[in-house]
């Protein structure tokens, strides 16, 4: 793996960059004769840093979810519930309080 100083690394980037693409060779980046950066070739990593990219993701949308489960509970806000809704039609079809007037059967 070759390694390269961060100064050179900004001096030089497109060769840099077009020789990892071409070679398919990952390149470190030191600062200080201290490695702080790898640069790989995508196709490289790539099933690696989707599958990342998938995890944040689900932990994302898990956390989103969360919140609003501790915010809102289980409803919905401003939904009714299914009775309700029912009982509307109802009223809507019928008529306010028609259960009370029907005959009992």
């Amino acid at each position: 793996m070759d390694t390269v100083n961060a100064l050179t690394f900004r001096q030089k980037f497109g060769e840099i960059l077009d020789k990892v693409v071409s070679s398919g060779q990952p390149i470190v980046v030191e600062r200080q004769n201290k490695p702080v950066v790898v640069m790989y070739p995508y196709e490289e990593k790539k099933a690696e840093l989707e599958k990342l990219v998938g995890e944040e993701r689900k932990k994302q949308l898990r956390k989103m979810l969360d919140e609003w489960t501790r915010k809102w509970g289980k409803s919905i806000p401003g939904e009714k519930t299914t009775t309700d809704m029912i009982r509307e039609t109802r009223d809507n079809r019928f008529g306010k309080r028609w259960w009370k007037t029907r005959s009992n059967y």
